[in-house]
């Protein structure tokens, strides 16, 4: 195909494809994570009471700095969804 038939965007069924396999790969990752290894959570609670006190930007004197794997970021975040607190 020469470089001016070809279309601006890709089709509606290569998008709709495209969604699917990104959801799939998600849904398989998620299973590995969460079925055939244990994941470990310390310090939660000292972390998220740190979180709720540095909630007001204007009274943080410095900043935080946190380490972590991806793995702890994605448990990070299912937690805060599953206690109802928002992504600030």
């Amino acid at each position: 195909m020469r470089p001016d038939e070809q279309p601006e965007a890709p089709s509606a069924p290569w998008r709709a494809a495209s969604a699917v396999t990104v959801g799939a790969v998600g849904a398989l990752c998620r299973g590995f994570l969460f079925g055939l290894s244990r994941t470990e959570v310390h310090g939660l609670e000292g972390f998220l009471k740190l979180l709720d006190e540095r909630r007001d930007v204007k009274e943080r004197e410095r900043g935080l700095i946190t380490v972590s794997n991806h793995v702890s970021v994605y448990v990070r975040l299912s937690y805060m969804v599953l206690l109802g607190r928002g992504i600030d």
